[in-house]
């Protein structure tokens, strides 16, 4: 929503940078999406 008002990307860093955060949450945490399923295998 930020960069359709035309704030640009210092109005639409925060939201950049949190899209970052849970993005790497997803993928470090337990659940379908982790690596560690992808590296060492479903059962760990």
């Amino acid at each position: 929503m930020h960069l359709a008002a035309g704030d640009g990307l210092k109005g639409a860093a925060h939201a950049i940078e949190l899209f970052f955060v849970l993005s790497g949450l997803v993928l470090a945490g337990a659940g379908r999406f982790s690596l560690d399923r992808k590296i060492f295998g479903g059962n760990i």
